[in-house]
């Protein structure tokens, strides 16, 4: 161990191999703990609180990944084929599980052949690039986890140009960044803190897909993580990123399901109001919300009404389609 502490203090190349090391695993893992807001400039908001304007009814295409190591893959598949993705003009499930395609081949569903998860940047892009060979108006990516509150959503994106590159979803910085701005951007410059929550869900424009997903390329230092690799991506091709809040400066995109967030609070730092708790009225997306709370949830807001209220009336769209992608995508 001495001899080693030696060699490095004494080799300046070792010392420069040593530093693109610490630099690569930065740039590539996901820190998933103490987030905040990004700058004001990419926080967008969205008129949401005009209830008498109807649903717009915009081609969106859903796209979930079931990965293999997801608990209760098969049922989440099931519940979430007869929920909130029914409110979709078209809904493709992808998975790296052939025992998840063999069961729920009547489901709209694609085999990819990987060992990575949505997780990795590669195995997200080659989803993303087989589901929208077929251009519409606005595609959503999410995991079996997420629930989307899909009248929300299309609320949201209606006054969005679906023609113009965009990319939505909640725009995340690490707490760490100034640390890593610091001391690494520097020597570093390939390091990015922020990035995009794939937990939370992203929307692509029809015309965000060739820029972020397929011209973009990636360079053996960049992101690895999909998040930062995304949010680098949309930088670099001048892609418009938009993290939606209403009118009170509360976001509609979240990575946490409800139920973890009822009660807490976080720094409105938009407003300038002191602290805010969760959540939008108009909120469009929770992450980390499984198969049974995603029934409670539909259930809830459908068919419960409270003090005679009508509650949420359930979108139903024109279009429906079957996927319009029928070639294998690639293996990664």
């Amino acid at each position: 161990t001495h001899t080693f502490y030696r060699l490095i203090r004494r080799s300046p190349i070792i010392q420069l191999v040593f530093g693109v090391i610490i630099g690569f695993s930065l740039s590539s893992f996901r820190l998933e703990e103490s987030v905040h807001d990004v700058a004001d400039k990419i926080l967008t908001v969205v008129k949401t609180h005009d209830d008498t304007r109807p649903i717009p009814d915009f081609y969106l295409r859903c796209v979930v990944i079931i990965e293999r190591r997801a608990p209760k893959p098969i049922a989440s598949a099931r519940v979430l084929h007869n929920g909130w993705t029914k409110k979709c003009n078209e809904t493709i499930f992808y998975t790296n599980s052939p025992n998840v395609a063999r069961t729920v081949k009547d489901q709209n569903v694609v085999l990819i052949h990987s060992d990575f998860s949505h997780f990795h940047w590669q195995f997200y892009k080659a989803v993303v690039d087989h589901a929208a060979r077929s251009p519409v108006s606005w595609t959503l990516i999410g995991d079996e986890l997420l629930y989307v509150m899909v009248e929300n959503l299309r609320a949201s994106l209606a006054d969005m140009d679906p023609a113009k590159p965009i990319v939505v979803g909640r725009v995340m910085e690490s707490r760490y960044s100034k640390i890593v701005n610091s001391i690494f951007a520097t020597f570093f410059p390939m390091i990015n803190s922020r990035s995009i929550s794939v937990e939370a869900g992203i929307v692509f424009s029809g015309a965000a897909i060739d820029p972020v997903i397929r011209e973009c390329t990636s360079h053996f230092l960049e992101p690895r993580s999909t998040g930062r690799a995304l949010f680098t991506c949309a930088q670099s091709m001048n892609v418009q990123l938009v993290d939606p809040v209403d009118e009170d400066g509360s976001h509609l995109f979240h990575e946490s399901n409800m139920k973890s967030m009822i009660g807490r609070t976080y720094p409105d730092q938009h407003g300038g109001h002191g602290q805010r708790s969760c959540c939008s009225e108009h909120a469009a997306t929770f992450g980390g919300t499984g198969f049974r709370e995603q029934r409670v949830v539909e259930y809830a807001s459908y068919q419960v009404r409270a003090f005679g209220n009508e509650g949420v009336s359930e979108f139903v769209p024109t279009t429906t389609e079957k996927p319009t992608t029928t070639a294998p995508p690639q293996k990664v």
